[in-house]
C-alpha cells in the first residue's frame, strides 16, 4: 500500500487537524472539498477549504456536487438533524465521490477529521459504522482523531500506521483540538459548523419555503443566501438586497430571472417566480422603500423584463415587514 491519502477537507479545524497529522506521519497528502449551493459565500474569494489547504502547502481538488446534493436535501434516505441537515447522506455521498478521486490521483485510503461523539447524528460509533457500511468503504477511512477509539482501518492492519502515535480525541469539547492546533502549527480554520449553511436558522426557513414552492433548484439557493428574503405574492418571492456587495451578487447571478434596480442609491432585487404587472410595480414599490431617496418623493426604478423605468412610490416600511418569511 502506498503512503499517499485523499483528506476530505472541510475548512474546519477537525479537518485541518487531520490533514497535518497524516504529514507527520509521513504521507504523501492531497485534500478533496465539494462544491455546493450550500456553503457560505466565500470572502476574498477563497473558501476556508482553500485556506486550509494553503496553510498546509497541500493540493486541493475542488468538486462540484449540487445536483446529487439538491437530491439528498430534498429527500435523505437516513434522515436529518435538528435543521435540514442530511448529514449521513452528506458524508456517504462526499466519502463516494471522495473515493473516485482517490483511485484517479493514486491514494489507497480516505482520511476524514471527524470526531467520535462529536456530532449526535453522524458521529457516534453506530452512525460512523453506517457510513462505512453505505459508503462501501469499509475499512478505507481513516480518522485520526479518534482512531484510538475505532475499528482499526486497512493502512493499520498493513502496518503503515500504528494508532498509538495518535492523539484520543472523543466528545464535544474543544480545549484539546484546539491545543493539538497549537502544537501542530495549524490555523486559517472556519469556526465548527461553518462550513453549512443547512444548519442555520433562517437560512432553512427560506430553504423550506423554496420546496414547498417547487423553486428548490440550485440557482434559486444561491439566491437565498443574502438579501432580505419576501413574499411578493402566492407563488412568488422576492429577495432585495443589503448591501452593495449583495446587491452585485444578485445581479451576477440572476440568470433570466427579473432583476429591479433603484436608480442613484439603492438595492437590487431579483423575483422567484414569474411575476406578472401589478407584482412588478409592487417589487418596484418595496425595492423604493429601501433607497434613501424615498423621504423625498417616487424613485424611479429599472426592470429587466420587460425593460422599462417606472417611478415608484415607497411602500410603507411596517407594511413591507408583514412580508418578511
Amino acid at each position: 500500500m502506498r503512503k499517499k491519502c485523499l483528506v476530505l477537507i472541510s475548512g474546519g479545524l477537525d479537518s485541518a487537524l487531520a490533514a497535518r497529522l497524516m504529514q507527520r506521519l509521513g504521507f504523501e497528502t492531497e485534500g478533496i472539498a465539494f462544491l455546493t449551493s450550500f456553503q457560505p459565500i466565500p470572502r476574498g474569494g477563497r473558501s476556508h477549504s482553500e485556506e486550509v489547504c494553503g496553510r498546509l502547502g497541500i493540493p486541493l481538488h475542488l468538486v462540484p456536487l449540487d445536483e446529487p446534493f439538491l437530491e439528498i436535501v430534498r429527500s435523505p434516505r437516513y434522515g436529518r438533524g435538528k435543521h435540514l441537515n442530511p448529514c449521513i447522506d452528506c458524508k456517504v455521498l462526499m466519502l463516494r465521490s471522495a473515493w473516485e478521486k482517490a483511485r484517479e490521483i493514486g491514494a489507497e485510503f480516505l482520511v476524514t477529521g471527524e470526531v467520535l461523539g462529536q456530532r449526535p447524528m453522524s458521529q457516534n460509533l453506530s452512525a460512523l459504522r453506517q457510513i462505512e457500511k453505505a459508503s462501501g468503504l469499509k475499512g478505507l477511512i481513516f480518522r485520526p482523531l479518534s482512531a484510538r477509539f475505532l475499528d482499526p482501518t486497512r493502512p493499520e492492519q498493513v502496518g503503515l500506521i500504528d494508532r498509538e502515535s495518535l492523539p484520543a480525541v472523543q466528545g464535544r469539547g474543544r480545549k484539546l483540538l484546539l491545543a493539538l492546533a497549537a502544537e501542530l502549527g495549524v490555523s486559517g480554520f472556519s469556526t465548527p459548523a461553518g462550513g453549512c449553511l443547512l444548519t442555520d436558522d433562517g437560512f432553512c426557513r427560506r430553504l423550506s419555503d423554496l420546496m414547498e414552492l417547487d423553486l428548490f433548484r440550485g440557482g434559486e439557493v444561491d439566491l437565498v443566501k443574502v438579501g432580505r428574503y419576501l413574499r411578493l405574492g402566492p407563488r412568488l418571492r422576492l429577495i432585495v438586497g443589503r448591501s452593495e456587495n449583495e446587491n452585485r451578487y444578485l445581479l451576477e447571478r440572476a440568470g433570466g430571472r427579473v432583476r429591479l434596480e433603484a436608480l442613484g442609491s439603492g438595492p437590487a432585487a431579483v423575483v422567484l417566480g414569474r411575476p406578472g404587472r401589478a407584482d412588478l410595480l409592487k417589487a418596484a414599490a418595496i425595492v423604493a422603500a429601501y433607497t434613501d431617496e424615498s423621504a423625498a418623493g417616487p424613485v424611479p426604478v429599472r426592470i429587466s423584463d420587460p425593460v422599462e423605468t417606472v417611478t415608484a412610490s415607497a411602500l410603507d416600511r411596517s407594511e413591507v415587514a408583514g412580508l418578511f418569511i
